[in-house]
């Protein structure tokens, strides 16, 4: 079980932790990673770089480009 975090509307509509599982034989997510992605977030989201990528992000999808 993994806790949700940071976002409100996320947590009121999952609630407050998220299972994962599967059916189709693929692995799950290493939750190593799921940790790191974690950190990566709240250092973005306290640093304001969250803003900045997220505009970024938004600028590229109206212009068509991808990743």
């Amino acid at each position: 079980m993994y806790r949700i975090c940071g976002n409100p509307g996320l947590v009121e509509m999952l609630g407050p932790t998220v299972t994962f599982s599967t059916t189709s034989g693929l692995p799950l997510p290493d939750s190593r990673y799921l940790r790191v992605r974690a950190a990566c977030a709240k250092v973005a989201n306290l640093s304001g770089a969250d803003v900045i990528i997220s505009t970024i992000a938004m600028d590229m999808e109206d212009d068509g480009d991808s990743c």
